[in-house]
């Protein structure tokens, strides 16, 4: 059992947490809270989870994350490109892998494909007659994921469609497709996150 205390899970008292943010809410200081003394910095390239220690974040990595090389070389190339924080990190991927898992899923839609990580990482925890819809907007950003689709042997799984998401979703709800995913992920657009969740 690690120490507790060294990979940084000490818990902060909850005035502290209410004060902290107040004030970035305050001073728009350019954090996001996600939950109570937990912030994503969103103009700095992260590659770990939140306000996660160094520590508890290579802990998770070295033991629960078990990123596959292929994988790995996606979330590498991702990085040296514009916009990689908005890609995920190997720590989510190895928690939407197992909700697939824990769930059976069979049939997945994603909103924000990016460079295609979380895709991938879904695609291959599904079954072979597993399918993901994925939507997004660039044909530049998802040429990447439709590279490393094929090489992992899962580009039959994942079905991309581009344009506007809010029409991708209201052709499937109009074909009778609504309520029939089993597992949905959001990471496109944040201002139309509740027209997303909503349909």
């Amino acid at each position: 059992m690690p120490d507790l205390n060294a990979l940084g899970l000490v818990a902060k008292p909850v005035k502290k947490q209410r004060r902290l943010r107040e004030e970035s809410r305050r001073q728009g200081d350019g954090r996001v809270w996600l939950f109570p003394g937990m912030r994503w910095d969103t103009f700095s390239l992260r590659s770990r989870t939140l306000n996660m220690s160094e520590a508890l974040s290579d802990y998770i990595r070295d033991v629960a994350a078990r990123e596959t090389p292929l994988l790995g070389r996606l979330r590498a190339e991702t990085q040296s490109v514009k916009y990689a924080m908005m890609q995920i990190t190997s720590e989510q991927g190895a928690l939407m892998r197992l909700l697939i898992e824990l769930v059976g899923a069979r049939r997945t839609i994603e909103v924000g494909v990016y460079t295609g990580y979380s895709s991938l990482v879904v695609a291959l925890a599904l079954p072979a007659d597993g399918r993901i819809i994925a939507c997004d907007i660039s044909e530049e950003w998802t040429a990447v994921a439709r590279r490393y689709w094929p090489e992992a042997g899962v580009e039959q799984k994942i079905d991309l469609r581009l344009g506007p998401a809010i029409a991708t979703l209201d052709g499937l709800i109009g074909v009778g497709e609504s309520g029939r995913f089993d597992f949905a992920f959001i990471d496109a657009d944040k201002p139309n996150y509740d027209n997303y969740s909503e349909r």
